[in-house]
């Protein structure tokens, strides 16, 4: 909510920690407070180039929750995404389902991986997994 903008600089300052769980939950609240978080946009965009899997993924479903959802932006989420829903952490394919589907049919080249996960052991994440396929089918 409002109170959220005031603490921005301070996660924004905590995407610079050495301890990569607190990078982690930085972005991820940076991506749940959404766009008052719009001048992390550079630091996020560069944590999209990290080697730790999970970071960049959160990196990206972060931005898209921050920035106006252009082609371009979305085009190189989708890989990223995509390839979420192979992680070891339920929560990690849970949003990656559920961003999926919020894309709609520019999410449509997901279409295999999602219906590969459609078999998920978590029951969770085969729900969302069917409400994506539902969204990008439409």
């Amino acid at each position: 909510g409002p109170g959220a903008q005031a603490t921005v600089s301070t996660v924004i300052n905590q995407l610079g920690d050495a301890d990569p769980r607190v990078v982690q939950a930085a972005v991820y609240a940076l991506g749940k407070i959404g766009q008052a978080s719009s001048h992390a946009l550079p630091a996020l965009s560069k944590l999209t180039q990290s080697p730790d899997e999970l970071l960049r993924m959160t990196s990206v479903w972060a931005i898209l929750r921050i920035s106006p959802r252009t082609p371009e932006l979305v085009k190189q989420a989708v890989p990223v995404l995509t390839q979420g829903l192979k992680h070891g952490r339920e929560f990690v394919r849970l949003e990656a389902a559920m961003t999926l589907g919020e894309l709609g049919p520019a999410a449509s080249e997901s279409m295999p991986a999602l219906q590969a996960a459609a078999s998920d052991s978590s029951a969770a994440v085969r729900s969302a997994v069917s409400v994506a396929i539902k969204k990008i089918k439409l």
